[in-house]
């Protein structure tokens, strides 16, 4: 009897299920027109309107009749109403913060362009106001053009202050680490090679010829034996292994560019060998764009003036030195 009444129960709730999820395919499948609501019906305590079909698929009605009590009618204006008034709120909400977002921008230009023609030379800032909860700083005008204001000053809260302050502090920290650390491995690099140095020096090997290129693993080998240094602190034998095309960067070679091709818009790199009696080496060339081609070679004409600044600034700077 109890198994009886699940199943009965069981079949209940589906039946219920396909019997709203048939509503809902029936609502989202025909489209009707609403016409307003009718007054409230004091005998039946409800409200009704007609629903008259706009489009929709087979098996639609052509008009429904909705009825609702008047107080879920009341209930449903009111929460129109507020809904509406929320949205309107949230329209002018969001248009004054998007004025105040052009204000402020706006204001930022014109700072920006004042300060670009207006130099002025600020005070430190003043003692926290209790009252106020805000400091000041005072700017005098020391160069500019017409129009320039010859002072101002600047108010801003307390804890911005000490919010911008420890953000600077932060900011000079980070800095200061980061030039510990570069010092640090720029140290590191010099005492690694100091010891490369020492080992080199302490052990000698006499160098076997490069072997061919090995295809199958596209690298060349050759064998170091050791001649003087002592056999505690030295490897006796050495097998050096390096790609093929690194051992061929060992080649000199005699770099040419060609004018630029018209029709295909392509420039060719050309690698011509210098010696003759090297037969490992072999001549190679490429192809590439124009517009790369020039890019390159503004880039390698930027590095270079780069380079004969420096080179003159550092003169310059020893020059003041021995003048001092």
């Amino acid at each position: 009897m109890k198994n009886v009444f699940v199943i009965f129960v069981v079949v209940l709730v589906a039946t219920a299920a396909a019997k709203k999820g048939w509503k809902l395919r029936q609502r989202q499948q025909c489209k009707y027109d609403k016409s307003a609501w009718s007054d409230c019906d004091t005998k039946t305590n409800t409200v009704s309107r007609v629903l008259t079909l706009k489009s929709g698929k087979e098996g639609c009605q052509q008009t429904q009749n909705q009825t609702i009590t008047c107080d879920r009618f009341e209930r449903l204006q009111a929460w129109k109403i507020k809904k509406a008034e929320s949205r309107r709120e949230l329209q002018e909400k969001k248009h004054q913060r998007k004025e105040r977002q052009q204000e402020m921008k706006e204001n930022k230009q014109l700072v920006k362009e004042q300060l670009e023609r207006c130099r002025y030379e600020h005070s430190d800032w003043s003692e926290c106001d209790q009252a106020t909860k805000t400091v000041t700083r005072n700017f005098t005008l020391s160069e500019g053009e017409q129009g320039c204001e010859q002072s101002h000053t600047i108010t801003i809260a307390c804890d911005k202050l000490n919010r911008i302050q420890a953000w600077k502090a932060k900011k000079r920290d980070r800095k200061q680490n980061r030039i510990d650390e570069k010092l640090q491995m720029k140290q590191d690099r010099k005492e690694k090679r100091k010891l490369e140095k020492e080992q080199r020096l302490k052990c000698k090997y006499d160098k076997e010829d490069w072997s061919e290129c090995d295809n199958t693993t596209n690298t060349v080998t050759r064998v170091m034996t050791l001649r003087d240094g002592e056999e505690e602190e030295c490897e006796p034998i050495i097998n050096v292994t390096i790609s093929c095309s690194k051992f061929e960067l060992g080649c000199s070679f005699d770099v040419t560019f060609s004018e630029c091709d018209p029709t295909t818009n392509m420039v060719t790199k050309s690698y011509i060998i210098t010696t003759d009696d090297d037969d490992s080496c072999e001549n190679r060339s490429f192809e590439y764009s124009c517009d790369l081609h020039e890019r390159l070679t503004e880039k390698k004409r930027k590095r270079q003036d780069k380079r004969v600044n420096r080179k003159i600034n550092r003169k310059e700077f020893r020059q003041q030195r021995l003048l001092i």
